[in-house]
């Protein structure tokens, strides 16, 4: 059978809101990202703070809990389920694993209760849930010290397992030093990075801390090619913002104020290097992607003028901008832009909705999010359409795989909306997950349910084809069959090309990861080539055709 979801991409893709969707009760309900699921519908998390409510099934457990909602292709909900011990349950981090179930990521105040099996340790806690692809629960597991341990983000690893990352500290530096709990290395000062390493059932491997000579705070981590990870962290000294002196796992000195700090770390958590990354000002990461061609990008709110690691001058005198480095494998620099001005924000909202955001697009570049207070000009390159009197709308923007922006444009209704995640589509558009207050109008057709809810808005591509000769009809169809593919191989078939000798097919994972990449020979205008499946994970992947009629993007669904 022949699937559907034919697209040609090309250098530009208007975005276009094609649907939205509210789940919320009558309390407040923050969304913390979701994740693509194998049947083409959506599993999204976030915290709950609402009784049974609107979307929201089954009283609370504690003052907070997680809560995931699993929705069909077109977002509708197809089931909710929460999870709680006594006290305040915070979900940072939704993370899919190679089982087909799910890792529920999140820090918690709570004791033995409800859904949490294990005491707390002291203050706050990682706690980490696994449930299957139906929300079932199926373990929990806790990981602190006497101190505060706030669970910031989680990582799939290749083994199987998962890399916990999050930061731990103690108001008082004499009581937090020595190892502690689950803790095994001191502190250096008031609070460091903190990494655990748990295997598939949960059982910690190793940890690690990551600290300087003042405190540390982490926002993202990604695993690397190699089995590796890269942890990116903001150093302070004295825990104020006047940048990190060299000390302790901190090689290099400050650049001026704040710095981007990554850290290669390999498989078993030994530091491979670590660089500071900045201008004179302050400069703060927020987010970290593995890129299809093995390097890093890192992406941050800067403040910095021109100067250090900075060669993109802020527009406004604020300098509160985007700014996004694109690293190779070693962590060298290879080019840095910034996007928007002042009016792109993330500071003083909730851990989880803190941008900017970022993620591989399946027909190539890269996807940036974050929040926008107004209609502002974006570096000349395009126009931040947002609602100028409303404080802060979704903000998407197509990069190519230069950092160029193709486009951009906000999403948002008459109050805040905050963009928390951002799931691409193979047919390269986006569904952007968040936070919203708004009732209905503008973008947004629903009311509120009550304080706040989680808002998803589906962004399609209207797609153009630009490779064609100028007036020639571009008639190309395509399919992968079958699909789901129950067997070790799937057949792309492709017809209506050009006379060209050969084009690209990729596979991309639903991280826009490559994951085979092939040279196919075009013969009477049409592609038959069988993908060997066998190596890869059940799941969702995007099979890309380049050809000189432009981009063919088909998803394929391994089960």
């Amino acid at each position: 059978m022949l699937a559907s979801g034919l697209g040609l991409a090309s250098p530009l893709a208007a975005q276009t809101k094609l649907a939205d969707y509210t789940y919320g009760g009558t309390g407040s309900d923050w969304a913390a990202g979701g994740v693509p699921t194998a049947d083409g519908g959506f599993l999204l998390g976030g915290s709950t703070y609402s009784n049974a409510s609107g979307e929201v099934s089954g009283p609370g457990v504690g003052a907070g809990d997680y809560w995931l909602i699993k929705t069909d292709a077109r977002g509708r909900k197809l089931w909710d389920k929460r999870y709680g011990g006594p006290g305040d349950d915070r979900l940072v981090k939704l993370v899919a694993a190679g089982d087909g179930g799910y890792l529920l990521c999140g820090w918690s105040t709570s004791g033995a209760g409800g859904d949490k099996t294990a005491p707390s340790r002291g203050g706050d806690d990682y706690w980490v849930v696994k449930v299957d692809a139906q929300g079932n629960k199926l373990w929990d597991k806790v990981f602190g010290s006497s101190g505060v341990d706030m669970l910031v983000t989680a990582v799939a690893a290749p083994d199987g397992g998962f890399l916990l990352v999050g930061w731990c500290g103690n108001t008082s530096a004499a009581a937090n030093l020595a190892p502690d709990g689950d803790r095994t290395e001191p502190l250096l000062g008031l609070g460091d990075v903190w990494v655990v390493k748990v295997d598939a059932q949960g059982a910690k491997q190793w940890d690690k801390r990551l600290g300087g000579s003042g405190a540390e705070y982490v926002y993202d981590a990604v695993a690397v090619p190699g089995g590796g990870f890269v942890v990116g962290a903001l150093p302070f000294v004295n825990g104020g913002g006047g940048g990190s002196a060299p000390g302790g796992d901190v090689t290099d000195a400050s650049r001026g104020g704040d710095d981007f700090w990554l850290i290669k770390l390999d498989a078993q958590g030994a530091k491979v290097w670590d660089h500071l990354y900045g201008g004179t000002g302050s400069d703060n990461v927020r987010a970290l992607l593995a890129t299809p061609d093995g390097g890093i990008l890192a992406a941050g709110l800067s403040y910095s003028p021109v100067s250090g690691d900075k060669t993109s001058a802020a527009d406004k005198a604020t300098n509160k901008l985007f700014w996004v480095l694109k690293l190779d494998a070693q962590g060298s620099r290879e080019w840095d832009h910034v996007y928007g001005n002042g009016a792109l924000y993330n500071g003083g909202l909730p851990l989880q909705v803190q941008g900017p955001i970022l993620q591989n697009n399946p027909r190539g570049g890269y996807f940036l999010g974050g929040n926008t207070g107004n209609d502002a000009a974006l570096d000349g390159a395009g126009t931040i359409g947002g609602h100028g009197d409303v404080p802060y709308d979704f903000w998407l923007a197509d990069l190519d795989a230069n950092g160029q922006v193709r486009e951009d444009h906000a999403f948002g209704g008459d109050r805040n909306d905050y963009l928390a995640g951002i799931l691409p589509l193979p047919t390269g558009g986006a569904l952007l997950v968040g936070t919203s207050a708004s009732n209905s109008g503008r973008d947004k057709t629903a009311d509120s349910r009550g304080d706040y809810d989680v808002w998803a808005v589906q962004v399609g591509a209207t797609v153009l084809s630009t490779g064609a000769p100028a007036g020639r009809a571009v008639g190309v169809s395509a399919g992968l069959f079958p699909n789901p593919a129950l067997q070790t191989s799937a057949t792309l078939a492709v017809d209506g090309l050009q006379a060209q000798r050969f084009v690209q097919v990729t596979v991309l994972n639903n991280l826009g990861q490559v994951v085979q990449q092939l040279e196919v020979p075009v013969q009477q205008h049409a592609v038959r080539q069988a993908l060997e499946l066998s190596a890869l994970a059940p799941g969702i992947y995007t099979v890309r055709l380049v050809a000189l009629e432009g981009t063919v993007l088909q998803r394929l669904v391994k089960n």
